[in-house]
């Protein structure tokens, strides 16, 4: 089967505007979700929420400071953070073996 020029170009086209789409979508999920003020709402140190996430606070600072952004495990675990507080920081205190 051979596909025409003008086929294939519209199919990566499709796709990247389903990429964009996403991305956005993607985008202003994080946004929502700010690992400063989801800190802040659990009434943690930037130290305690870099461990709780088992991260550098170096990397944590960067998510704060916006010159990253979380990636897709630990944009939930931010979400689970922020939804449920308490009972999910309890429950990564656990795994990690920390009473902070």
């Amino acid at each position: 089967m051979t596909v025409s020029k003008s086929t294939s170009t519209t199919s990566i086209a499709r796709t990247a505007k389903r990429a964009t789409a996403a991305a956005t979508v993607s985008d202003s999920a994080i946004d929502a979700v700010s690992p400063a003020k989801v800190r802040d709402r659990a009434g943690l140190t930037k130290t305690d929420m870099a461990d709780l996430l088992g991260m550098s606070e170096y990397g944590y600072l960067q998510w704060e400071s916006g010159l990253r952004r979380p990636g897709g495990p630990a944009f939930r675990l931010l979400h689970l953070i922020d939804r449920k507080g308490a009972d999910v920081i309890e429950m990564l205190r656990d795994v990690r073996g920390e009473k902070f």
